[in-house]
């Protein structure tokens, strides 16, 4: 689990979100948090923090692709929902570099 940074409860919880069929951009945590029914809404709520907590969300729709991704494969474990955003950015960061080397070569 990531312990440097908080933001990944936000992720997961945005995801979460668009999977249940609401927009992250139109709902505050706060707000929605004693009405909703996403899984450990509760553990992601604390974990993210008051000012997360307190604000719409900031991550651009194609941030907001990848969450939603997550909260279908994984829609009860914070572990795993934050092992398949890790393979993300493993995957781009593989990709990056493969293709990096090929335009460098070109």
């Amino acid at each position: 689990m990531p312990f440097w940074s908080q933001d990944f409860y936000r992720f997961i919880w945005d995801g979460r979100l668009i999977v249940s069929g609401l927009s992250p951009y139109s709902y505050l945590p706060n707000d929605i948090i004693p009405t909703t029914n996403i899984s450990q809404a509760t553990e992601l709520y604390n974990g993210m923090g008051s000012l997360s907590a307190q604000h719409y969300s900031n991550y651009p729709p194609v941030n907001q692709l990848f969450f939603a991704i997550t909260a279908i494969f994984a829609s009860k474990s914070i572990f795993t929902s934050a092992l398949i955003l890790k393979l993300f950015v493993l995957f781009s960061d593989i990709g990056i570099y493969h293709f990096g080397k090929k335009i460098l070569h070109h």
